[in-house]
């Protein structure tokens, strides 16, 4: 079966694209006095980004009749 490739570098890319999208619908990213991240919003952007990610990635699969690799 053929399949559709993507690079690893552009893979984390869109990852990094889909976290940050979470993180601006949610009002920026917010940091404690010491310059720490609030971590339930990380988690919940990187959890976002995750979703997204393998929605995307099964739609074209669906579409294309081909798998994904990512190398």
């Amino acid at each position: 079966m053929k399949k559709m490739i993507m690079t690893e570098k552009l893979a984390t890319q869109l990852m990094d694209t889909l976290a940050c999208v979470a993180i601006s619908a949610t009002g920026g990213a917010m940091q404690d006095t010491r310059g720490n991240f609030n971590r339930e919003q990380m988690a919940f952007a990187q959890q976002y980004a995750r979703d997204t990610f393998c929605e995307l990635l099964s739609a074209w699969e669906e579409q294309m009749g081909k798998e994904w690799s990512i190398e």
